[in-house]
């Protein structure tokens, strides 16, 4: 996910209007349903130029942003110091973090996990029909591409 989210990244800002792209979290465990709820609270925050920081701080710097012991307390002391750490005030990643929207984002998740049987990430699902990812497509700009057409092709249907 981490190798492939600056490619997403460009992509997301010239995909054609028609395009609607949606990330979600997989939804396999605690540990990734923790990384889940920090990515909802930024998105849900409009503060989604920090998930290319957190995939960072997971991948390259080998801070897990969770908690050792598995206390979601601890978990959520580590979201808010990273939050802070970027510029968002406490008190307004900690209203998002706890609410309604990043709770049901965390619950579609795993509905849309069970639904498409997700086994590795990262996958892309265009339109509820086709599934890749960057082995199949044979690279990370093949994969952006073969997104790009997919949805052209759905959309000409």
């Amino acid at each position: 996910c981490a190798n492939l989210q600056p490619y997403m990244d460009s992509w997301e800002k010239k995909k054609p209007p028609y395009v609607k792209f949606v990330q979600e979290a997989a939804m396999w465990g605690p540990v990734h349903r923790a990384h889940g709820k920090l990515l909802y609270t930024l998105e849900g925050m409009g503060r989604t130029d920090l998930v290319s920081k957190a995939f960072d701080e997971i991948h390259r710097r080998n801070n897990m942003l969770i908690s050792r012991s598995g206390n979601d307390a601890e978990t959520q002391a580590l979201h808010l110091a990273f939050a802070k750490a970027n510029g968002i005030p406490e008190a307004d990643f900690t209203r998002e973090y706890s609410g309604f929207a990043v709770n049901t984002r965390l619950q579609r998740a795993e509905e849309l996990n069970r639904r498409y049987r997700v086994d590795t990430v990262p996958v892309v699902f265009i339109n509820g029909k086709y599934q890749t990812d960057v082995g199949m497509a044979g690279g990370q700009e093949e994969l952006v591409q073969l997104i790009t057409d997919l949805a052209a092709f759905e959309k000409g249907r």
